[in-house]
């Protein structure tokens, strides 16, 4: 739930958590891309699982 000031996040534990919102605080919403918009040097956030080798199964890729 959420109003103009705060934002109650549900957490996966059941809990919840109340963040404050600022005039300052960024809201962003991401679309479907493909792996043609990965470039060089663009910064990313993977979230995936560690294989034995280092290497990581990429789940979800987040352009930043």
């Amino acid at each position: 739930s959420h109003d103009s000031n705060t934002l109650t996040v549900k957490l996966r534990d059941g809990g919840s958590k109340l963040v404050l919102l600022a005039t300052s605080t960024e809201i962003n919403k991401s679309t479907t891309g493909s792996v043609a918009d990965l470039t060089p040097g663009q910064e990313v956030t993977v979230i995936g699982s560690a294989n034995s080798d280092g290497s990581v199964n990429g789940q979800i890729i987040q352009v930043r």
